[in-house]
């Protein structure tokens, strides 16, 4: 099975690397084609780039889930794998995933697939956040309505 993820992501890499080179190719001999071609490519390559995003980010919360955040004051985890990561690069992934549920990671990849719009640990960060200060207001609200 990993040895056709690999594959299928060389044979990906390989044609969007093909595909850069045709393009640059027909903007230097044909501007005026490119231009015009422009509307059908870039729906496509949205496409492309979504579903990357999706592969990134569920590459990233496995990540995470392998390599729990140590705590000083718990005896040390044993991560399930290596972390193929910098630490950094790890507290800031988990700074987003560790935040948001798998049902609602779910929704948010429907959602950016149905609007076309990549994932992104600042995407997912946002909502982490919009939804904190909704939570927020209504206790505030609940706070303020339970005071008169």
């Amino acid at each position: 099975m990993i040895d056709n993820l690999q594959t299928h992501l060389a044979n990906a890499t390989n044609a969007l690397s093909e595909s850069k080179i045709e393009w640059e190719e027909l903007i230097r001999k044909d501007q005026t084609k490119a231009i015009q071609s422009t509307v059908k490519l870039h729906s496509r390559i949205l496409e492309v780039h979504v579903l990357a995003s999706h592969l990134m980010m569920d590459t990233e919360r496995l990540i995470v889930k392998s390599n729990p955040r140590k705590r000083w004051w718990r005896k040390e985890e044993v991560s399930s794998g290596p972390q193929i990561v910098s630490s950094r690069e790890l507290k800031q992934m988990h700074r987003v995933h560790n935040q948001i549920s798998d049902k609602v990671y779910e929704k948010l990849k429907k959602r950016s697939l149905e609007k076309q719009i990549p994932l992104t640990r600042d995407s997912i960060l946002q909502v982490v956040q919009q939804n904190a200060a909704i939570i927020g207001a209504g206790a505030a609200a609940v706070g303020v309505a339970g005071g008169i």
